[in-house]
């Protein structure tokens, strides 16, 4: 048999995975004529690289090379095992600094072989290829997108096109040419359908566009490839997000992909660190992956920013720990400082929330120091002239950087003001809301904190009026100030002036509004009440039966106003809980009500619907505008769970009304128990 006999079927071996029984070919050829061309060295190196003997590998590729320096296979094939030795010794987590030393190394010596390689015959595809992708990685992008181009004019095959022009495709996208990236990609796959990293590219470039059930199924196309994959799962948890009322597809991939973040990282060993604390369980494993986080072995802080920013309305401590993770990412990183502030802010919010004050005084004074030393340094004013007389500010006049850092700034004072108020510090609060206004005049939530503080805490009732009035000239249509401001009328006995106001809400601004509606419903049963309380006095001072036309007149018009407030109090009250059905307030007050108009029994069914459905968790009272603007912080939940706090209280109420009605039916010992 002619040795090129002996080459093919070595190569029939080799393409057929026998590598054992190629690399014993070639070494056959090898003896038979040494210095054969083309060199079966470089095919002994390629079965002792699939064999994972990478240093004979290296050696028949530098010996291909010392008997013909023109082998430009050889030297892609010598640089190529170079590139991977190297990546091996930077991922295998043992002595960092020695990994980093010996990967620069082995990355040396394979660009000086490319380099060699590319001033011999500058037009080889592969070499054009292997070239590209290191510029990409040393983000010398032009560069690296410059060679992909030559390549897609040197490729001579379909595969080598393909891959050139995926080089192109992620130059582009990375360039932000996201039309460019879109057209290489799409002719990758109509080179390639299965390149998994451009059907990749592709999908992202489909979210881009806003081709969203194009994205999901590309995206989902790969899923079913790579189950475990986290950039897959984070892409469609994106995907699903931006989607309407597919929140619940969206946090299941997130966590989804943070489990498997967890998974993959519970193998690398811990780094001790006797500076940290002891972490604390929470229900998904975020304690491990802060931990992760510090030994830098989780990398992507915008993974668990989407986290936190998606489990914020449903979760608040899944996105709290997100955000720390995410901290934790950003600072190790060392990268610019910029998004910090927000990011404390966010963190100091949510510790607010679950009542961890010193961690919430923590950030949150560290998001107002930082945003205040960044806007310092763009204006070039002194920092302790600020803190004495803070001038106004002007969004106008100020760069794009300058208006996120004063939103910031802002925000995170008002936050900081709001925990001071938690605590019971009300001058450190009041003082930070004069100084927010001081900046932002038209800022109406420091209008209303002042107003409930002087109406609250101080007692200064026309302050507080003149705090609403405040509020309500920047902003006639905003429902908490006129919310806030009946409740005042009704607590300083202005009953009237505070039902103007809640009709008001209702006829102008939001006729469903729940507070609103249960706050005339509880008006007009107070009403109802004062009528029949009135009628009572009356007949005790003139009789029952007195034959006076003028008094028989009284008591009918008593009567008649009473019967007339209570079917508007039932009238406020059902369509509060047509509007939300789950409105214990509602019902509640309309279980009353139907009690004092004799419907004891119909009383008795609602209020015990009621009592079980507080006991059950699965009603909640009424959250209006007003108690959301007062407990709402910026960049949190949007709604507090206040269940814990009131459950207690409404159970006793409920059963208390509860016992009322059996006691008129008759039923004693039903009201005793």
């Amino acid at each position: 048999m002619s040795l090129s006999l002996h080459s093919a079927k070595a190569r029939v071996h080799y393409a057929k995975k026998q590598y054992p029984m190629a690399l014993d070919i070639y070494q056959h050829v090898l003896t038979l004529r040494p210095y054969s061309k083309p060199d079966v060295r470089v095919g002994i190196g390629l079965c002792f690289q699939k064999l994972g003997m990478r240093d004979k590998a290296r050696r028949a590729f530098l010996r291909a090379i010392e008997l013909d320096p023109q082998n430009i296979g050889a030297r892609v094939l010598l640089a190529t095992s170079l590139l991977n030795s190297a990546r091996d010794a930077l991922l295998s987590g043992e002595n960092p600094e020695d990994a980093a030393s010996e990967g620069e190394g082995l990355v040396r010596s394979a660009m000086q072989q490319l380099q060699e390689a590319y001033m011999a015959r500058p037009h080889h595809a592969t070499l054009l290829l292997l070239l590209s992708d290191r510029f990409f990685y040393r983000d010398e992008l032009d560069k690296a997108k410059a060679v992909a181009q030559e390549a897609v004019a040197m490729a001579d095959t379909p595969a080598f096109q393909a891959e050139a022009y995926y080089q192109v495709g992620r130059c582009a996208h990375k360039l932000g040419q996201y039309d460019q990236a879109y057209e290489m990609y799409s002719a990758v796959l109509g080179l390639n359908p299965r390149h998994v990293r451009a059907r990749f590219g592709f999908g992202q470039m489909e979210i881009h566009k806003g081709l969203w059930a194009s994205a999901v199924s590309t995206i989902e196309s790969l899923l079913e490839r790579f189950p475990q994959c986290v950039e897959i799962m984070q892409a469609l948890g994106y995907i699903h997000s931006q989607l309407p009322k597919q929140e619940g597809q969206a946090l299941e991939f997130y966590e989804r992909a943070i489990k498997c973040v967890a998974d993959d990282i519970k193998s690398v060993p811990a780094q001790p660190d006797s500076s940290k604390q002891q972490p604390e369980k929470h229900e998904m494993p975020f304690s491990g992956l802060l931990d992760a986080a510090s030994q830098g072995l989780v990398t992507d802080p915008d993974f668990f920013l989407e986290a936190a920013a998606l489990f914020e309305p449903t979760n608040i401590t899944k996105s709290y720990q997100s955000y720390r993770i995410a901290e934790r990412i950003l600072e190790r990183q060392g990268k610019d400082q910029s998004p910090i502030p927000e990011l404390h802010n966010n963190i100091g919010a949510l510790a607010c929330l679950q009542d961890s004050v010193g961690d919430a005084y923590t950030k949150l004074s560290r998001a107002v120091e930082s945003c205040r030393a960044l806007l310092l340094k763009f204006e070039g004013r002194d920092d302790r002239a600020d803190k004495e007389n803070p001038p106004p500010v002007s969004f106008a006049n100020l760069t794009r950087d300058q208006k996120r850092l004063e939103s910031t700034l802002t925000t995170s004072m008002y936050n900081l003001a709001r925990l001071y108020e938690c605590i019971g510090k009300w001058t450190e609060a009041e003082d930070l809301y004069k100084r927010i206004l001081s900046r932002h005049s038209h800022y109406i939530d420091a209008h209303l904190r002042i107003a409930y503080m002087e109406q609250g805490i101080h007692r200064r009732v026309q302050d507080a009026v003149d705090a609403y009035n405040d509020a309500l000239s920047l902003d006639t249509s905003r429902i908490a100030t006129r919310l806030l401001l009946g409740n005042l009328q009704l607590e300083t006995k202005q009953v009237q002036a505070g039902r103007r106001t809640f009709e008001y809400v209702l006829k102008q601004l939001h006729k469903h509004d729940i507070y609103s509606l249960c706050s005339l419903g509880n008006f007009y049963l107070s009403a109802g009440r004062s009528e029949l309380s009135q009628l009572s006095v009356f007949i005790a001072a003139h009789g029952a039966t007195v034959s006076d036309k003028k008094i028989q007149h009284q008591q009918k018009k008593y009567q008649s106003l009473a019967k007339e407030h209570y079917s508007k109090a039932i009238t406020f009250f059902t369509t509060c809980l047509k509007v939300d059905e789950k409105c214990v307030a509602a019902a509640q007050g309309l279980a009353v009500a139907m009690a004092e108009n004799g419907k004891f029994a119909e009383s008795r069914d609602l209020l015990i619907q009621v009592r079980e459905a507080i006991m059950k968790g699965t009603s909640a009272p009424s959250i209006t505008e007003a108690q959301r603007h007062l407990h709402q912080l910026p960049h949190m939940a949007r709604q507090i769970d206040v269940n814990m706090h009131v459950k207690k209280d409404r159970v006793l109420w409920a059963t208390l009304d509860l016992a009322h009605v059996y006691t008129e039916l008759g039923q004693f010992r039903s009201a005793v128990l």
